[in-house]
């Protein structure tokens, strides 16, 4: 079982979906993941949800502000790495050329947290309190891996390196870097250009194809068809707010054992055994790439919900739309252009995905 009850600092341990349609996700996700929501007041910020699959936490939820669409915030996956100190990590953001984006602040009981901007993209921080993360990863309908599609990676990687003692290497004949975190696998970047920079979430799926069909009956969309790579298979889908995430079916280390990095574009082997964070084995310190070969909180105890009159915890992403259409609207030119890059990213990109916070 891919169960957690704690992860080691540097690890990608939590994901959030920020939605125009809290009922909607709802729905969608529990029809596709089997997840079980349950809301927490956030006072004057709203509500946020916990999902839950078979009794443990798996992901957050909350709706978009008013102000935050009007901001260009669209429907979008966030990731959290934990932190034993996330006042002095934040404190680091700004020497290393990121920007503190909100926070420090407690989140109650459950936590403290921040969220940031690299030199590219953001991503929030957690000092876990009463709530750890994800209680459970690198099983069907969990996060299983993390990866951050950027313009620049290099800079990425030199950000991420000193910010959290990551080692991470570039795998040779393309231009993704595998993520390490110790000696466990722990996410990976994919240098591409023409997008907006976005850290994207993947979630195990056992039968990927009867996985998109659902997804397709329910309002959602698929941004690449299923692809093959050494560890198996993943596709690129949305949800019908439009948010973007990932699938993947293959191999799956519960453990969360650290494994070696992802085989190049160049060089597609498949006795590669890769690893990457978050999004086929994750807890123990990242999940690990595609390129294998096999395959409640009471009250207001919820992570990433921006407190009222604070600042978004959430970058818009240059060139977003303003909103994405809810179920059975068609989304802008632009947005389905800046999918269809993300998607071609991620089958450039060749890797292997089975662990996530491993």
């Amino acid at each position: 079982m891919g169960e957690r009850t704690s992860y080691a600092p540097g690890t990608f341990s939590w994901v959030e979906l920020q939605t125009t349609d809290a009922g909607g996700a709802k729905a969608f996700s529990g029809e596709l993941f089997g997840w079980e929501a349950e809301d927490s007041p956030a006072g004057e910020a709203g509500t946020y949800a916990m999902f839950s699959k078979g009794g443990r936490h798996v992901a957050g939820m909350f709706e978009l502000s008013d102000d935050m669409r009007g901001r260009g915030i669209p429907p979008h996956w966030g990731s959290y790495v934990t932190v034993a100190d996330v006042d002095a990590s934040t404190a680091r953001v700004g020497e290393l050329g990121g920007t503190v984006v909100a926070g420090p602040f407690d989140v109650t009981e459950a936590g403290r947290m921040a969220t940031l901007q690299d030199p590219q993209g953001a991503m929030s921080l957690w000092e876990p309190r009463e709530h750890p993360g994800a209680g459970l990863v690198n099983e069907p309908g969990a996060l299983c891996w993390n990866d951050l599609l950027t313009a620049d990676g290099e800079s990425s990687a030199r950000f991420y390196s000193e910010l959290f003692g990551w080692r991470i290497e570039p795998v040779p004949g393309g231009e993704y870097w595998t993520i390490r975190n110790g000696e466990a696998t722990n996410g990976g970047i994919l240098a591409i250009g023409g997008m907006p920079p976005v850290w994207n979430a993947y979630f195990a799926a056992d039968g990927l194809e009867a996985t998109i069909a659902a997804i397709e009956r329910a309002g959602g969309g698929v941004q690449m068809p299923p692809r093959e790579v050494p560890a198996g298979r993943f596709a690129v889908v949305t949800d019908p707010q439009g948010a973007v995430f990932s699938l993947f079916e293959g191999e799956l280390d519960p453990s969360g054992a650290a494994l070696p990095r992802p085989p190049s574009p160049a060089t597609p082997t498949r006795s590669a055994r890769p690893g990457a964070a978050g999004a086929a084995t994750a807890g123990d310190g990242g999940p690990a790439g595609r390129g294998s070969r096999r395959r409640r909180p009471r009250g207001r105890r919820w992570p990433g919900r921006p407190r009222a009159g604070a600042r978004s915890a959430t970058v818009p992403p240059t060139g977003a739309p303003v909103t994405a259409g809810r179920r059975g609207r068609p989304r802008s030119r632009r947005c389905r252009s800046r999918t269809r890059s993300r998607a071609d990213a991620a089958a450039r990109a060749g890797r292997s995905i089975r662990t996530a916070g491993g």
